[in-house]
């Protein structure tokens, strides 16, 4: 495989995307693979589709599925802002071909891709829309597994790539969660074995750290990078577009 930059949870955050794509093509990324809920939160919605047409591939995430349906399961502060979103995206009758071809790109965006037996899903292989895989559910406080990811792990071949939670990390077949911090930065996958990998989120990132993040896979290496961004400026663009304030203030704590 050439080296590719995996992103996910963009979260219509354009300073951030911007800031990780040159990133990437400074690691000699040969191309991108974004894994969904490239809006949703921030205030750059239309900018941000814009900049994944030329992606190797893009995924549908529960925010893209939210705007072109329903919200009704989400928390106030995110119905809000899809609400927002859909606004700034659905296009009517005259809207300009821009505006419409937009809408079609997120209409048209796949669940899943699968390429030489590796998996790309914006949540789980067992629901790949809807479902997050936290730390947690690897193994919680009294060592137990969650069903959902022994589940995921039977139904993968080898290696998974997801994203949803924004938080970076990899869960191994024997159910561990290991942390960015874990791994050195590093994840060496062995051939035969599985394993779910988690990208954080380019957008907003809710492990504790602010900056975006993203994973280059090469061949049997994966490394997550993070990337300084404005993000005192992205959290002034939710601001003035009247977005929920907690949208703002998590981008400048990275949780």
């Amino acid at each position: 495989m050439p080296p590719t930059a995996i992103i996910s949870d963009i979260h219509a955050n354009i300073r951030a995307l911007r800031a990780v794509l040159a990133h990437a093509q400074a690691q000699q990324a040969a191309r991108v693979i974004c894994l969904g809920d490239i809006i949703g939160y921030g205030a750059s919605p239309a900018e941000c589709i814009d900049a994944c047409h030329d992606f190797a591939q893009c995924l549908c995430g529960n925010h893209e599925r939210a705007v072109l349906h329903d919200a009704s399961d989400f928390n106030t502060e995110a119905r809000r802002a899809v609400e927002w979103t859909r606004l700034q995206l659905e296009p009517g009758p005259l809207s300009p071909r821009a505006g419409k071809d937009r809408w079609r790109f997120i209409q048209n965006l796949p669940e899943r891709h699968e390429e030489a037996g590796v998996l790309f899903v914006h949540g789980s292989p067992r629901n790949p829309v809807w479902e997050y895989l936290f730390d947690m559910d690897a193994c919680d406080l009294l060592g137990n597994t969650a069903p959902k990811v022994t589940e995921s792990l039977q139904l993968i071949e080898g290696l998974c790539f997801v994203g949803h939670t924004h938080v970076p990390g990899v869960i191994t077949q024997d159910c561990k969660f290991m942390s960015t911090a874990d791994l050195g930065g590093v994840y060496e996958y062995t051939q035969g074995a599985k394993a779910i990998v988690n990208v954080g989120s380019v957008g907003q990132p809710r492990d504790g750290d602010p900056r975006a993040c993203y994973a280059l896979w090469h061949d049997s290496t994966v490394t997550f990078h993070r990337v300084e961004y404005d993000a005192a400026a992205a959290a002034k663009d939710i601001e003035a577009a009247n977005l929920p304030a907690i949208l703002a203030q998590r981008l400048l704590k990275g949780f």
